[in-house]
């Protein structure tokens, strides 16, 4: 799947990381749809690829990531309560993750 958006977009602004986490939220997303499930299960690959709820299902999917990540990145341009909190837990994740200390302050 990503070398498939890289020949779509080749050299545009994307970075590898913001490609991938496209896609493995979008993957989440069509995941939690019980019935497209459902459907990948029952069906053969051909029919499945060729179902125009799959088509529906991405385009929804899409637009419902895009609005959420929208309202959720809004917030940090904000002095809403609670950003500063956020921020300073955001930093203990990315410490942790980059070193490996976990719970360490």
């Amino acid at each position: 799947m990503l070398d498939r958006l890289n020949d779509l977009f080749g050299s545009e602004d994307f970075t590898e990381g913001q490609k991938v986490s496209f896609l493995e939220a979008l993957l989440r997303t069509l995941l939690d749809d019980a019935a497209l499930v459902q459907q990948a299960k029952v069906n053969t690959p051909t029919q499945f690829v060729e179902s125009p709820d799959f088509d529906d299902a991405v385009t929804g999917a899409v637009a419902d990531n895009q609005g959420a990540h929208q309202k959720m990145s809004d917030y940090f341009f904000t002095n809403a309560p609670g950003r500063t909190q956020l921020i300073a837990d955001i930093a203990k994740w990315f410490r942790e993750v980059v070193t490996g200390d976990e719970g360490q302050h």
